[in-house]
């Protein structure tokens, strides 16, 4: 039997202020947590401006 990793995926729904969105967003690229890795960040229309998905 192989033996598998369970992965666990996250993702963070941020709110910026008017036109900072990119700005937010290629910061969120720079996050840094043990054990997280930052696998995409999307700036997006609607109620939330950024989200990050993390693993």
């Amino acid at each position: 039997m192989i033996e598998e990793e369970s992965v666990v995926r996250g993702y963070v729904l941020i709110e910026t202020d008017v036109g900072s969105a990119k700005a937010v967003g290629a910061a969120a690229t720079e996050l840094t947590y043990p054990g997280a890795n930052v696998l995409a960040v999307d700036t997006v229309t609607g109620p939330y401006d950024v989200i990050v998905q993390l693993e």
